[in-house]
């Protein structure tokens, strides 16, 4: 469990300039955000287009990056930029803001919200040549060996979180999301998911 946790009131007037963010928040001048870790680093994202360019590249070839897009891919995480990925002064990736988790069974099955699409697989390919790109998949599919023992050493915490956070059904809630994750996590998924065999 998180050290601490709290709810901020995120400025997205100050973000825009750097950070494309989802039409839905178009009408908000600030949104709120949950918060359980303070992240000594910053943001891959920059004002400076330049500065990006130099960041951006950085980042997507790094294996932490590779391995942040299978972890959004198998908690069908529908929201990563480079917004909400953190360089820490050691050099290394950490995702942030994981408000989409579970899109299409929680965001958009229990709440009917649905995010425009946005992920490093995408940025990845956007961005990398083709040779690159597919190095880059080929580690997305490779990090997917790690998402049964993170759900089997997460399921206590998990579960006890779901049943804090949902005042009915919280069983079947949580029997929902675990089968959906334990689904995601058999051997093969993500092979079959990035249309690879390696």
């Amino acid at each position: 469990m998180p050290k601490f946790a709290t709810i901020v009131m995120v400025p997205l007037n100050r973000i825009r300039p750097s950070v494309s963010l989802p039409s839905w928040l178009d009408d908000y001048s600030e949104y709120p955000a949950w918060c359980v870790e303070a992240v000594d680093g910053k943001s891959v994202a920059e004002i400076s287009k330049w500065i990006l360019w130099l960041r951006r590249r950085q980042c997507l070839s790094s294996k932490d990056t590779s391995t942040l897009a299978s972890f959004d891919i198998w908690a069908d995480n529908r929201d990563r930029n480079f917004g909400n990925v953190i360089r820490t002064k050691k050099g290394e990736y950490i995702a942030i803001d994981h408000e989409t988790l579970l899109h299409d069974l929680v965001v958009q099955g229990m709440y009917d919200i649905k995010y425009e699409e946005r992920s490093l697989l995408k940025e990845a390919k956007k961005h990398m040549q083709p040779t690159n790109f597919q190095q880059f998949q080929h580690e997305v599919v490779s990090a997917a060996h790690k998402h049964g023992p993170a759900l089997q050493s997460a399921i206590q915490a998990a579960e006890r979180y779901v049943s804090t956070i949902t005042a009915n059904s919280a069983d079947d809630l949580w029997q929902s999301i675990y089968d959906y994750l334990y689904q995601r996590a058999q051997a093969g998924w993500m092979s079959n998911f990035m249309g690879m065999i390696i």
